[in-house]
């Protein structure tokens, strides 16, 4: 299952678990290696709880997605009716292992068409994430911190309207002064994207308890993995072909017939690469001091080489906690050669064959 705009693209293929010829576990269901789902209305009121430790579950195989946004897409297969009724916009929170607190948090938006009568039911949605565009932000500020604006955007126009929370101690404070920016019904998601560009080592999203989230990132390495200890199929590759090292910037002010202010550009990667040129814009950013910053940091995550990997078949029993798509994963194949990328999403699938992980791993990004 993977994530991306406009909706939810699952690849089977992608998540077969382990490769040929190694063994693979037989899972027993059971209370310590299960699950559970929780159910709330859009009120917030639970309706009902399904979970693996009754004798015949309901539900097949439960799909979700960690990113660095968060919660990101899900899906839920059942063989058979639900012993309650599930609506659009209903919370669905996973709990893998019976765990305390939920690694997963969403909303339905895609129920099983009324008129099926044959198994298997499908039931899908998104992490509340995706909230993030369903509210317009038309706001100006003027000589004001950056994270005073984050936190201005959640509390007074993102969480009144939707059902992500305001949480003050996980907005980052931030030393960064914005000059000037405009925001004309602008998607809350593309301008908390546009201010967060000013600072590249922070990132930001939706956690688990729907609480928005502007944090640093992490740089270290938060997981290890080992060929035919922990997973059986890796992949990676690198693409030069993405790389941008001379960046023009354009901010929304016109000033003397043009509004690009300005270049960016990175020695090593021209000398390395060759010149790569590209032209940038930041419609919302009136000041050109504030569009250069921003530059600076497009330029970091444009200036190298994309390389991407995947680690499929990850059994979790081991580890019976998350993989967050945070940090690195170092990860040894069968060769003994060691990578080490940044986790971009982290793909759950539980079934009758037991907990099992994909780790999506992009650099460059």
């Amino acid at each position: 299952m993977s994530y991306f705009r406009g909706g939810l693209r699952f690849r089977e293929d992608r998540f077969s678990g382990y490769a040929p010829g190694l063994y693979i576990p037989v899972y027993v269901p059971g209370v310590a290696r299960g699950y559970k789902v929780i159910f709330y209305d859009s009120a917030d009121v639970k309706i009902g709880e399904l979970g693996s430790d009754i004798r015949e579950p309901a539900i097949s195989v439960i799909e979700f997605e960690l990113c660095e946004f968060g919660c990101g897409g899900f899906r839920l297969t059942t063989d058979r009716a639900l012993p309650f009724t599930i609506g659009y916009r209903m919370r669905a929170d996973i709990f893998p292992y019976f765990s305390t607190d939920p690694w997963f948090t969403g909303f339905i938006m895609v129920l099983p068409q009324r008129a099926q009568k044959v198994q298997p039911f499908v039931y899908s949605g998104y992490g509340y994430y995706e909230q993030l565009d369903w509210v317009l932000v038309s706001k100006s500020y003027l000589s004001t911190n950056l994270s005073t604006i984050l936190a201005d955007i959640i509390q007074n126009i993102v969480a009144p309207a939707t059902h992500i929370k305001y949480n003050a101690s996980k907005i980052a404070s931030v030393d960064y002064t914005v000059a000037e920016i405009n925001f004309d019904h602008v998607p809350a998601k593309e301008a908390i994207s546009t201010l967060a560009g000013f600072t590249p080592d922070y990132e930001f999203g939706v956690d688990s308890f729907r609480e928005f989230y502007f944090r640093l990132k992490q740089t270290g390495t938060t997981t290890r993995l080992w060929a035919g200890k922990h997973f059986g199929d890796f992949d990676v590759n690198e693409d030069i072909n993405t790389i941008q090292n001379r960046l023009y910037v354009k901010q929304g002010k016109i000033t003397s017939g043009s509004n690009i202010v300005g270049t960016v550009e990175d020695a090593a990667s021209i000398d390395s690469y060759g010149v790569r040129e590209a032209v940038i814009t930041a419609p919302e950013i009136q000041d050109a001091t504030d569009a250069i910053a921003w530059a600076q940091g497009e330029l970091a995550r444009l200036k190298d080489p994309k390389a991407q990997g995947q680690v499929a078949g990850v059994f979790l029993d081991e580890f019976r906690t998350p993989f967050e798509a945070r940090g690195k994963a170092q990860i040894t194949d069968n060769e003994g050669q060691l990578f080490v990328l940044p986790i971009k999403s982290v793909k759950y699938k539980i079934s009758s064959q037991g907990t099992f992980a994909t780790l999506e791993l992009e650099s460059g990004r």
